[in-house]
């Protein structure tokens, strides 16, 4: 057994007794500087045992508004298409197909492009470029006249899209905790699920009077200003900056992280994980033991993302070809949203305490409800509703998760590379379901049938994620225990190992 194991569990949210906790004092922040003029101060162990303040929390918060937007933006096409196929005189659906997918070929493409560019040059600078890029071009949507231009622009939107989320996960985890790392991940990205919930409300109130127009004015605008607040508001990742050797930059940011405890720390002390190869490359995430991770956690991500995007892309279109009211279709899809962002929040607490098996039983309970809202022509609004709710609950509260266990697989040099790779590997099995269903819809297949198909891939991600958790515990134990490839303080390792 790896003789760090200990350190990177506990690194990493690993669970421990009541009583050991009772037993172990955990050295304040003044403790671990005065160990470091010793020996030096790992970045870790400050953010550690600084803990929450208003510092990192804005940091997060600002990453929780990013992806948001990016939710925004992702479910926004879904809303407008029934106004824009009448507006267009569009009445074939396996055309909108290629339309609704534009986006998500996009964000696999800026998923592993800006990962590995947030590797290289750092997380700040590809957030602010991915809101820029979103912005300009959901906003010239408003111009767009056909499917073609359409296609283009929502391909380009995607690109930004998709480095967005990379990025600041990977700037997150590098503010958060260890013992609360994978709940404010988490929870973080869950604003994607409140963001795609968005559109709903937002042509509640203005499409009847502004049209398909108004929801591109709003997913045009709003990420501009938040991308100018990035770049005044927010910081570097210290953890990135040491592992880069900018160890000055570092320490002025940690200085407003914890700026009394460090004032005689001189950047010379600061420590981190060993600086990765110049260049970040595919391969790295298939090296030092990750293979078996990183493929495991692909195909669960790839599942999660084919019934995900399924569900986001088609739902309103399909239930409003049954009897139920329009109110209806539109509100199950804010419904979905808001489940995914209140089953985020609780599997997220769940992984800091029992490790990422959960999220394989997260998958299971998810095939229920979402067989039941193929059934929506049948049953009441409040059964579809909950169903909604409940499918919303597991599939978005487990691709919410996957943001945590990739932040915590991959160390600090390939972090954004690995969650970007990972996310856009989701993004193929998104493409794949979302083509696949207009044209099984195109060809007259049933609403209960095209459902029952779509769960079928929760099935593939369930097992993944099991094989997965067995893989870090060495036992298919539902207490699972945290990644190993993730940071661990210079001054924890074993200098024999």
């Amino acid at each position: 057994m790896n003789p760090n194991f200990g350190a990177a569990f506990r690194e990493h949210g690993g669970a421990e007794s009541k009583d050991q906790k009772r037993k172990i004092k955990k050295p304040g922040l003044e403790d671990v500087v005065e160990e470091a003029h010793c020996r030096g101060i790992s970045v870790a162990h400050i953010i550690d045992n600084q803990g929450l303040n208003s510092f990192s929390l804005r940091v997060i918060g600002i990453c929780f508004v990013v992806v948001l937007l990016e939710g925004y933006d992702v479910s926004v096409l879904a809303f407008a298409l029934p106004s824009l196929s009448k507006a267009w005189s569009i009445d074939n659906a396996a055309a909108l197909g290629p339309v609704l997918s534009a986006s998500i070929i996009g964000m696999m493409i800026g998923s592993a492009l800006f990962g590995q560019l947030g590797d290289r040059f750092g997380r700040r600078k590809l957030i602010i470029g991915a809101c820029s890029m979103f912005a300009l071009f959901t906003g010239l949507v408003l111009f767009a006249t056909s499917l073609d231009q359409l296609f283009v622009l929502r391909l380009l939107a995607g690109v930004g899209l998709g480095g967005a989320a990379p990025n600041a996960i990977a700037l997150t985890s590098e503010f958060a905790p260890a013992r609360q790392r994978a709940m404010l991940v988490t929870v973080m990205y869950s604003g994607i699920g409140l963001g795609g919930a968005l559109p709903g409300v937002v042509s509640s109130l203005f499409m009847a009077t502004y049209g398909w127009h108004s929801l591109f004015w709003i997913g045009g605008v709003l990420p501009l200003i938040v991308a100018v607040a990035c770049s005044i508001w927010l910081p570097e990742s210290p953890a990135y900056l040491v592992a880069r050797s900018r160890n000055d930059e570092a320490l002025r940011t940690l200085r407003m992280l914890a700026h009394e405890p460090l004032r005689s720390v001189s950047a010379a002390q600061l420590i981190g994980q060993e600086a990765g190869p110049a260049g970040v490359s595919l391969s790295q995430l298939f090296r030092g033991g990750l293979t078996s991770s990183t493929l495991l956690l692909w195909t669960a991500i790839i599942g999660n993302f084919m019934t995900y995007f399924f569900l986001l892309n088609w739902t309103p279109a399909l239930l409003s070809t049954t009897n139920l009211p329009p109110v209806v279709a539109s509100l199950g899809q804010t419904v979905f949203q808001i489940g995914g962002v209140v089953g985020g929040i609780v599997l997220g607490r769940s992984l800091d305490i029992r490790g990422s098996a959960v999220m394989a039983f997260f998958m299971l309970l998810s095939i229920p409800p979402t067989v039941a809202i193929g059934f929506a022509d049948r049953a009441s609004a409040a059964v579809l509703l909950a169903a909604e709710f409940a499918a919303g609950f597991c599939i978005l509260g487990t691709a919410y998760g996957f943001a945590a266990i990739a932040a915590m697989i991959y160390p600090t040099f390939i972090r954004s590379s690995g969650a970007g790779w990972a996310f856009g590997a989701g993004r193929l099995g998104a493409i794949l379901s979302t083509v696949a269903a207009g044209e099984l819809a195109a060809h007259g297949v049933g609403l209960s049938e095209l459902f029952f198909l779509a769960a079928a891939p929760l099935l593939v991600s369930g097992i993944a994620c099991f094989a997965l958790a067995r893989r870090q515990s060495g036992s298919p134990s539902l207490i699972s225990k945290p990644m190993i490839g993730a940071d661990v303080p210079l001054s924890t390792r074993n200098p024999s190992a």
